[in-house]
């Protein structure tokens, strides 16, 4: 049997994260040693609420906190946290570093492999979307209008519609009834919270083709070892 390789999974939230990594280690199998850590650790709720939030309604990421209450954070105070994060986890010899947020983050260097799910996504999504009409769900309203910039060109068109995916399974249901009488043809999960179980459910309820972010991108991690 193969060595495992130190594989590190940066949340820009705080770690661990079980409600995310179940499904990924479901994938992973036992190929890697799994070290997970949070851009937020060292902070306290109140620190995070009273300095990280959105300044206004762009550069918007949500995540969800140790405690499990879900925050709103400025992508601007997060660069530096998760290049930080990526420093340390170099320094223990990890081998593969995952940023498991489908946020854009375009200055963040690394030593060691470096994957940014939110390439992985946008890349897989328009090889086999072209010329499609995508639905897209997102964690928070707010992110609305970046999130049509980052769809809504060159042979994609998308419907937009937000639902968190820490609000339940009811809540989500409606926004699906919603968006499945918009004629798309396909859906796409655009945040690491959305579930395996969230997936299954949108595949019963519209009969489209469903990508799911957080396996999405443990499957081309697979790849890797």
């Amino acid at each position: 049997m193969k060595q495992r390789k130190k594989l590190g999974f940066i949340t820009i939230g705080q770690s661990p994260r079980k409600d995310m990594m179940d499904d990924v280690k479901k994938i992973l199998s036992e190929k890697f040693e799994i070290i997970e850590v949070g851009a937020l650790d060292d902070y306290s709720t109140d620190h995070i609420i009273n300095n990280f939030k959105p300044l206004e309604d762009k550069n918007v990421l949500v995540t969800k906190l140790r405690n499990g209450m879900q925050v709103n954070i400025d992508q601007t105070y997060l660069e530096p946290l998760v290049q930080n994060t990526i420093n340390k986890l170099e320094k223990d010899a990890v081998s593969i570093i995952v940023l498991f947020c489908t946020g854009d983050f375009s200055n963040l260097k690394s030593n060691s492999i470096l994957i940014e799910s939110s390439i992985i996504v946008q890349n897989v999504v328009k090889s086999i979307a072209r010329n499609k009409k995508i639905g897209v769900l997102i964690p928070d309203e707010k992110q609305t209008n970046q999130m049509r910039n980052r769809w809504c060109n060159g042979n994609l068109s998308a419907e937009i519609e937000a639902v968190s995916p820490y609000v339940g399974i009811d809540e989500m249901k409606k926004v699906i009834s919603r968006l499945n009488k918009k004629n798309i043809d396909m859906i796409i999960l655009d945040c690491m919270g959305y579930t395996c179980e969230m997936k299954n459910i949108i595949c019963e309820m519209t009969n489209k083709e469903v990508i799911l972010s957080r396996t999405l991108v443990a499957r081309i991690i697979n790849e890797l070892y």
